[in-house]
């Protein structure tokens, strides 16, 4: 005869995962607004789940920078801070510039061409000294160096970190411009020094869109 199986219940651990996914997806496509509170209540009635897993999952998204949070006062959607611009750009730059030493002698044909290519389509998105076109096309190029490392654990740190500062950059530079004309001529520098196989020129030109003070 057919044995009854009980239903699986999920873990405490997989709902805040579940609940973590769905907030820092709605937020990355812009369903939840920057600055929006976020409210116990309508994210429990919205996620199917207990104000547990959704405080766990909003923890973790603060960490991340996607929402802040003060006590008492408000938990909401990450709002742009103008003053945070440069630094955020900065702190990509500083946190990508030894995987782009790993990766330049590291890529092969195929691969650098590919990367070479995306580099191409991050400077033309440069040409309109837009934000959120320039992130979006940014986003690959920062993949596929991470991809180049072939170092799976920089790889897992890096991704979502790289989601956290792309996503401030796009609130935070709206009113803060940038030196469009001076990132993208460092771009045309470091795609060729990618195409070259120069690693010291590559890491010079990286540093230089980002804006560092050494480069």
């Amino acid at each position: 005869m057919p044995v009854a199986i009980p239903p699986v219940t999920p873990s405490r651990t997989l709902l805040r995962d579940l609940a973590r996914e769905r907030l820092r997806d709605a937020i990355l496509h812009g369903e939840l607004q920057p600055g929006e509170h976020l409210h116990d209540t309508e994210l429990c009635s919205w996620l199917g789940c207990s104000r547990t897993p959704i405080r766990d999952a909003i923890n973790d998204l603060v960490r991340t920078g996607l929402v802040e949070l003060e006590a008492n006062r408000f938990t909401r959607v990450a709002a742009p801070r103008p003053e945070h611009a440069v630094p955020g750009l900065q702190a990509l730059g500083m946190l990508f510039g030894g995987p782009v030493r790993s990766a330049v002698p590291a890529l092969g044909t195929g691969p650098r061409r590919e990367l070479v290519r995306a580099i191409g389509r991050a400077i033309d998105a440069l040409d309109g000294e837009e934000v959120l076109p320039a992130t979006s096309a940014a986003v690959p190029v920062y993949g596929q160096i991470l991809a180049a490392c072939r170092n799976p654990v920089l790889t897992t740190a890096l991704q979502t970190v790289t989601e956290s500062f792309t996503f401030r950059l796009r609130l935070d530079t709206s009113a803060a411009p940038l030196p469009w004309a001076r990132m993208r001529h460092a771009a045309l520098a470091f795609r060729a020094a990618i195409a070259d196989r120069d690693t010291e020129g590559a890491v010079r030109a990286f540093a230089a869109i980002h804006l560092l003070p050494a480069a």
